[in-house]
């Protein structure tokens, strides 16, 4: 976790775990909670589809798990760019993986819609 931080990685909630023996997304609970305690502040959200029908599967579990963390936040690459959403925010139930609004982080600049 501190190497992740330290290079500004994003640590990835990942839902490949419903398919498993876990029957859960992942990183455990306990991992975010620390991840957050360090200081970190980066985090994605991956569905691990590998199929059309998979994708944004977990999604809705891995956005409570990162708000109960503490996450207000989450942080989308998009080729060189490091982007960053405000879903997580109080206020935004209801809201699907498409209809999230996307902001710059200091690379390269201009508001992403």
């Amino acid at each position: 976790l501190r190497s992740c931080i330290d290079h500004g990685y994003a640590l990835e909630l990942n839902a490949a775990g419903l398919g498993g023996w876990q029957k859960r997304v992942g990183p455990p609970q306990n991992v975010l909670y620390e991840y957050r305690r360090m200081g970190g502040e980066r985090i994605s959200i991956g569905s691990d589809a590998h199929t059309l029908t998979a994708v944004g599967r977990g999604f809705d579990d891995s956005a409570k798990n990162a708000k109960d963390a503490g996450f207000t936040h989450v942080t989308v690459f998009r080729e060189e760019a490091v982007l960053r959403t405000d879903w997580l925010r109080k206020g935004k139930k209801g809201r699907k993986l498409h209809d999230f609004r996307e902001k710059t982080t200091g690379n390269a600049g201009a508001h992403h819609d």
